[in-house]
């Protein structure tokens, strides 16, 4: 969230489910959750779950699992953050 990406904390697991942010709208093989997994993934080093990949309710979704130490999780935080804020202001 203090990266600017509004992400609701999860209750009682350790997924993310994160609507992907609006500005978003590539698409890719018909899926925008899809290209924006495959872009972070390069221009970030982080992987996430295309929503889509769990049916169709997921499409415009990515989900994270929040299963690496806390250090490593907030500088994935910060390279997305960085990649976000540099993919809007290209926009």
């Amino acid at each position: 969230n203090r990266q600017g990406w509004r992400v609701k904390p999860p209750e009682a697991t350790f997924y993310i489910w994160a609507k992907l942010p609006d500005f978003w709208n590539k698409k890719e093989n018909g899926s925008t959750s899809y290209s924006f997994v495959k872009e972070m993934l390069k221009s970030c080093r982080v992987l996430g779950a295309p929503g889509v990949g769990f049916g169709n309710a997921g499409e415009g979704f990515v989900r994270f699992a929040l299963v690496a130490p806390q250090s490593q999780l907030l500088i994935a935080a910060e390279r997305i953050g960085r990649w976000l804020k540099s993919t809007v202001s290209r926009k």
